[in-house]
């Protein structure tokens, strides 16, 4: 009889799969994030990009029949794809948005400055290309396998690239995904473990995605086994049956146009730096939270940049890894 729900049992499944998918991947992982850093210029983007790319490769993979035989090669091809699309549609939007049709009124200044830099930035294409030529030193023969191209489209995207990379470009300001007040008022409510005032910040609707381990929405979910649960807690039983907060170091900084939370634990000799936080409002509440977790590869991009020391947790949750808050994580990968 044909299944028509999403169970525990079709979960579990999916979650083997792609636990075993992560740590086959690992290896290739700061490579991954370094080409990404180079394409979007910003290394919250840059993790995302990661992630997404990731998440389309599992599935790509897994329709797919037969073996990978250079999986660092497709990866690199699966993220460069993923890339120019979600360009593409991009700068289609703000086609669109500036199309004289568009109900709002433009400002002539702003249309100028946003053409400028839509013109003086390369192409999808040849960004990607100049990266695996520079960054990465593939053959050319390589580079167009990656893209989907000739070998002579990429000798022209090269050479349209680094002609366009000698002239100086303008950078568009990054919106603030959250009120540096109400981060203030969600870090200092995390800090004092105080639930009430957490639950009273964020929405009912509560998004908060830990990758490659999990992603719930709800604040009742992300209290009794998610995010919140963690963050209190963060996993280690003996704390979680006494409620005894765990303690955290939790600094807002603003790192790349983003106000981000960093988070540091002292297992007795010393903070370091293990997570990064991104906050989104909607309406003056959290809406959303990415906790870089087992992003390693951008925990220590950040904690080059403030320097600061960092304690890498790896590429994903193992249970059993945390014991309590003056003992290091254990059984880590090296």
């Amino acid at each position: 009889m044909p299944r028509h729900t999403l169970d525990a049992v079709l979960a579990q499944g999916v979650r083997e799969a792609w636990s075993s998918f992560i740590d086959v991947v690992e290896p290739f992982r700061p490579d991954l994030f370094g080409y990404c850093l180079r394409l979007t210029g910003n290394p919250f983007d840059a993790e995302d990009l990661v992630h997404d790319g990731l998440l389309r490769a599992f599935g790509t993979f897994a329709l797919g029949a037969e073996e990978i035989r250079k999986p660092r090669a497709f990866l690199f091809r699966v993220l460069s794809n993923l890339w120019i699309d979600e360009l593409r549609r991009t700068r289609a939007v703000q086609s669109e948005s500036l199309s004289p049709a568009a109900p709002e009124p433009v400002d002539p200044d702003a249309v100028r400055e946003a053409s400028a830099i839509v013109f003086e930035e390369l192409s999808p294409r040849e960004r990607a290309a100049v990266v695996l030529k520079e960054a990465f030193d593939l053959s050319h023969a390589e580079i167009a396998e990656t893209l989907s191209t000739s070998e002579g489209a990429v000798k022209v995207a090269l050479h349209r690239g680094r002609e366009r990379l000698r002239r100086e470009r303008s950078e568009s300001p990054r919106r603030r995904r959250v009120s540096p007040e109400l981060l203030a008022r969600f870090v200092a409510a995390l800090r004092a473990h105080d639930l009430d005032a957490v639950k009273a910040l964020v929405v009912a609707d509560l998004e908060a995605e830990v990758f490659p381990s999990g992603f719930g929405v709800g604040v009742e979910h992300h209290v009794e086994r998610g995010w919140i649960r963690g963050t209190f807690y963060h996993h280690i039983p003996e704390r979680e049956a006494r409620r005894a907060g765990f303690p955290l170091g939790l600094e807002i900084r603003e790192l790349a146009g983003e106000l981000v939370v960093l988070v540091s634990r002292d297992y007795g000799t010393g903070a370091a730096l293990e997570e990064v936080w991104l906050v989104e409002e909607s309406d003056g509440r959290v809406a959303q939270v990415r906790d870089y977790c087992f992003s390693p590869d951008l925990v220590g991009w950040v904690a080059e940049h403030c320097r600061v020391p960092f304690n890498s947790l790896g590429y994903r949750f193992r249970p059993g890894v945390y014991r309590d808050v003056t003992e290091p994580p254990r059984n880590l990968p090296g």
